[in-house]
């Protein structure tokens, strides 16, 4: 009996995500705006979220995600770049707050006309989510700190 409610368990929590995994078909209007902006897509990905729809793909060798009104109308575009692929002037700023830093986690953002680009930048013991604009201005959007786990060597 055990291992059938055990198989049961199991099959369902497969089934629910792979049901939840899956992309789904975007309405007409904001496929034929996709195909029309993004002709080169492959392994796209699509979600629909109760205001907008997502879609996740690969674009000249960039991991991007775009998002639509259900009219078509773009909303946004965000794609994953390196540090050094910043804006001269962005690099810059960034390098000179935060000297003797990490950075990671670089996103550029395009949305009504404004880019701008998100990063995390680790500086000791803190963790900050900084924005910065193409022309080198920059803002500390959120500061966590970093909780460092004791390092236990149990050959000692």
């Amino acid at each position: 009996m055990k291992k059938i409610i055990t198989g049961l368990t199991v099959l369902t929590g497969l089934v629910a995500t792979t049901a939840f995994a899956k992309s789904v078909d975007p309405n007409p209007s904001v496929l034929r705006a996709f195909q029309t902006e993004f002709k080169q897509a492959s392994n796209v990905e699509w979600q629909e979220r109760p205001d907008f729809a997502k879609v996740h793909f690969n674009f000249n060798g960039s991991q991007v995600e775009a998002y639509y009104e259900f009219n078509g109308e773009l909303i946004g575009t965000a794609r994953t770049i390196l540090f050094d692929q910043l804006p001269l002037a962005a690099l810059k700023a960034v390098e000179n707050r935060f000297p003797r830093s990490a950075f990671y986690e670089v996103t550029e953002y395009s949305k009504g006309g404004e880019l701008f680009y998100m990063l995390h930048v680790e500086q000791g013991s803190r963790k900050l989510a900084v924005k910065v604009l193409p022309s080198g201005d920059l803002s500390v959007e959120k500061k966590d700190q970093i909780v460092k786990v004791p390092y236990y060597n149990r050959n000692q």
